[in-house]
């Protein structure tokens, strides 16, 4: 884990996982990346440049990063984090989780799995999960929706 702190004893990123390399490991039979050497850089340019490196979060970004998220939240996480693993190439499960993202102001990881569905299915379209998804009550349509535009994934 890593905390970057900077001369004045402010945090300027909380713990977050961190590599010195580059290396892949299985969770669960499904391998994970961790960008060692980009992690690296990032913290050289904190180190050369300080507040004006562009990887020192404001203070909104740091806050959304150690908000605590409800039960319910946490729990459709890993639910979906757990389909994508039995499932890897479902681009509505990536939807959904960047919905959630969306509605949990993590707006750059919503970005990174929207990107990952158009990779998998580029015709994918908000309007074709509107015919197929099967809402009778368009109340959880409009709500999945609302999280995606709070990521900016969507007019």
């Amino acid at each position: 884990m890593g905390i970057w702190i900077d001369e004045n004893g402010r945090i300027v990123r909380p713990a977050e996982p961190a590599w010195t390399s580059t290396r892949t490991t299985v969770y669960g039979g499904k391998a994970l990346d961790t960008e060692g050497e980009q992690y690296v850089a990032a913290l050289r340019d904190w180190v050369a440049n300080g507040d004006r490196s562009p990887y020192v979060l404001s203070d909104e970004e740091f806050a959304q990063r150690v908000k605590p998220r409800s039960p319910s939240e946490m729990e459709a996480e890993a639910t979906f984090k757990r389909r994508l693993i039995h499932m890897p190439s479902s681009d509505i499960t990536r939807a959904y989780l960047a919905s959630l993202y969306g509605h949990t102001d993590r707006h750059e990881e919503a970005r990174r799995l929207w990107d990952e569905l158009m990779a998998i299915n580029p015709h994918y379209t908000i309007e074709h999960a509107r015919q197929v998804l099967p809402y009778r009550d368009p109340e959880p349509l409009e709500h999945f929706v609302q999280g995606l535009r709070k990521a900016g994934l969507t007019q």
